[in-house]
């Protein structure tokens, strides 16, 4: 139905619509059910529909929309079959603190939301040295205490508090 509906829908004709096809669509293709030589197909266009929505939806323009592609994109990136050239994790950080420069305290339930997806995302980033990466301990724990200053849900709460209580053991494995 959204693949006919790009056909009606033009982008020189209905930009807008153009792009919230292409966002729904991106998503779809990156929740596809499928075998592994298709997953890496469907991954393919579903970033180049992410790619097409975030065309329109600018940070400069629209920076609600463009918080919530990105965060979106990020989430897809962690679902997506693992890249020969590329981490498909470190990617998704990107496009997490794309989301979080436009997510800002001012909503924050979506913040929350894009951290939260951040904390994930950064478990199973690799690091290219194999010491211990303080720079990025002390990002993840900042973002996992900000959480709890910003919403009171108790699931999401209690989410944060389970990085918290990795990030602690980690360090406390590190310091041995």
């Amino acid at each position: 139905a959204y693949q006919r509906a790009l056909k009606i829908f033009r982008q020189e004709a209905a930009p807008d619509i153009f792009a919230d096809i292409h966002h729904n669509l991106a998503i779809l293709y990156a929740e596809m059910p499928a075998e592994q030589k298709k997953r890496g197909i469907w991954a393919g266009i579903s970033a180049t529909s992410f790619q097409e929505a975030l065309n329109y939806y600018t940070k400069e323009n629209f920076p609600y929309q463009y918080g919530m592609i990105c965060n979106n994109f990020g989430n897809a990136l962690m679902k997506f079959p693992a890249a020969i050239h590329s981490d498909n994790y470190e990617k998704a950080l990107f496009y997490y603190q794309e989301a979080l420069a436009d997510r800002t305290a001012n909503v924050p339930y979506e913040r929350s939301i894009t951290l939260l997806n951040f904390l994930e995302a950064s478990w199973n980033v690799s690091n290219a040295q194999e010491t211990f990466n303080e720079d990025r301990y002390k990002d993840m724990l900042t973002k996992a205490e900000e959480i709890q200053t910003l919403v009171e849900d108790a699931d999401m709460l209690a989410e944060a508090q389970k990085h918290l209580a990795l990030l602690k053991e980690l360090k406390e494995t590190v310091s041995r």
